[in-house]
Protein backbone atom coordinates (compact mmCIF):
# COMPACT_ATOMS: atom_id res chain seq x y z
CA UNK A 1 0.00 0.00 0.00
CA UNK A 2 2.98 2.47 0.58
CA UNK A 3 4.19 1.62 -3.02
CA UNK A 4 1.03 2.81 -4.44
CA UNK A 5 0.56 5.41 -2.08
CA UNK A 6 -2.89 3.90 -1.31
CA UNK A 7 -4.28 5.96 1.81
CA UNK A 8 -7.79 4.42 1.98
CA UNK A 9 -8.73 1.14 3.98
CA UNK A 10 -7.84 -1.66 2.66
CA UNK A 11 -9.13 -5.20 4.41
CA UNK A 12 -6.93 -8.22 4.70
CA UNK A 13 -7.54 -11.23 5.73
CA UNK A 14 -10.75 -11.91 4.60
CA UNK A 15 -11.68 -15.89 4.37
CA UNK A 16 -14.61 -17.55 2.45
CA UNK A 17 -17.03 -17.14 5.38
CA UNK A 18 -16.58 -13.21 5.06
CA UNK A 19 -17.07 -13.01 1.19
CA UNK A 20 -20.24 -15.23 2.00
CA UNK A 21 -21.76 -12.79 4.16
CA UNK A 22 -21.03 -10.21 1.64
CA UNK A 23 -22.57 -12.29 -1.25
CA UNK A 24 -19.32 -11.73 -3.40
CA UNK A 25 -18.53 -15.51 -3.99
CA UNK A 26 -16.62 -18.12 -1.89
CA UNK A 27 -13.41 -17.94 -3.61
CA UNK A 28 -10.12 -16.73 -1.52
CA UNK A 29 -8.17 -14.94 -2.73
CA UNK A 30 -10.73 -11.93 -3.87
CA UNK A 31 -10.00 -8.76 -4.30
CA UNK A 32 -12.97 -6.25 -4.19
CA UNK A 33 -12.94 -2.84 -4.87
CA UNK A 34 -14.88 -0.17 -2.91
CA UNK A 35 -15.22 3.66 -3.86
CA UNK A 36 -15.15 6.73 -1.23
CA UNK A 37 -18.84 5.90 -1.27
CA UNK A 38 -18.56 2.09 -0.46
CA UNK A 39 -19.89 1.05 -3.71
CA UNK A 40 -18.15 -2.24 -4.76
CA UNK A 41 -16.78 -1.15 -7.93
CA UNK A 42 -14.42 -4.26 -9.31
CA UNK A 43 -14.30 -7.64 -8.07
CA UNK A 44 -11.26 -10.28 -8.70
CA UNK A 45 -11.62 -13.62 -8.04
CA UNK A 46 -8.06 -15.54 -7.77
CA UNK A 47 -4.93 -14.23 -7.50
CA UNK A 48 -4.87 -10.84 -8.47
CA UNK A 49 -2.46 -10.04 -11.70
CA UNK A 50 -0.03 -6.58 -10.84
CA UNK A 51 -1.52 -4.85 -14.27
CA UNK A 52 -5.30 -5.67 -13.14
CA UNK A 53 -4.65 -3.78 -9.92
CA UNK A 54 -2.74 -0.55 -11.10
CA UNK A 55 -5.66 -0.33 -14.03
CA UNK A 56 -8.68 -0.29 -10.75
CA UNK A 57 -6.00 1.94 -8.35
CA UNK A 58 -5.94 4.45 -11.40
CA UNK A 59 -9.11 4.36 -12.01
CA UNK A 60 -10.60 4.36 -8.62
CA UNK A 61 -8.18 7.25 -7.56
CA UNK A 62 -8.11 9.27 -11.01
CA UNK A 63 -10.76 11.31 -12.40
CA UNK A 64 -12.94 8.11 -13.39
CA UNK A 65 -12.94 9.45 -17.85
CA UNK A 66 -12.22 6.96 -19.69
CA UNK A 67 -12.76 3.06 -20.21
CA UNK A 68 -13.77 1.64 -17.26
CA UNK A 69 -11.53 -1.63 -15.77
CA UNK A 70 -13.80 -4.66 -16.23
CA UNK A 71 -15.94 -5.30 -13.80
CA UNK A 72 -15.29 -8.32 -12.43
CA UNK A 73 -12.48 -11.11 -13.28
CA UNK A 74 -12.16 -14.69 -12.72
CA UNK A 75 -8.91 -16.19 -12.59
CA UNK A 76 -10.82 -19.36 -10.79
CA UNK A 77 -10.81 -22.74 -12.56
Amino acid sequence: MKQFGITFLVWVGANGDDLYRLSKGEAVSATIFIDRDGTVEARVSGQIRENELQERIDWLTGDRKGVRPQEFISHVN
